[in-house]
């Protein structure tokens, strides 16, 4: 099986939370490799009237995110990228993630570049990583708004 693409996911797309399917049921194939974390810091927050969750492009502010690693073919690569609007909405770029054992890898990740600072107006955050039911107490709701893109 060949899965040239390694993707870092820390918000909706993990194991457990609501756009998993978009991983593990849409065209194309993954497989698990491991936990990671960015080597780099970043804002991760809650926002928007569906309680998405988004790292915020600013490098070197916030903290090292928490989330899971992934190799991808090509077609659930594209599954990715439609559910992330990439590149509209979401930019998908490379990025420096540490594994669970301290090895450096390079994996795309989703962020959100194109912001003004009323983004942080109203939103829950930063964390250090996220699950749609955690204390916070804004679970995704987003669910609806992408179910018109995988059906």
């Amino acid at each position: 099986m060949h899965l040239p693409h390694k993707v870092f996911v820390y918000g909706t797309l993990k194991t457990g939370e609501p756009n998993y399917f978009v991983m593990s049921e849409t065209a194309g194939k993954h497989a698990f490799i491991d936990k990671g974390l960015t080597v780099t810091k970043y804002p991760l927050i809650i926002a928007s009237s569906f309680n998405v969750p988004m790292i915020v492009y600013d490098p070197g502010n916030g903290d090292r995110i928490h989330g899971e690693v992934y190799a991808v073919d090509d077609d659930r690569l594209k599954a990715l990228d439609k559910l992330e609007c990439h590149p509209e909405d979401y930019r998908r770029e490379i990025e420096k993630i540490e594994l669970s054992d301290g090895t450096i890898i390079e994996a795309l990740m989703y962020s959100v570049h194109d912001w003004s600072p009323e983004i942080f107006e109203g939103c829950a955050g930063p964390f250090t990583s996220y699950t749609s039911a955690g204390s916070h107490q804004r679970p995704y709701s987003g669910e609806l708004y992408h179910f018109r893109f995988f059906t």
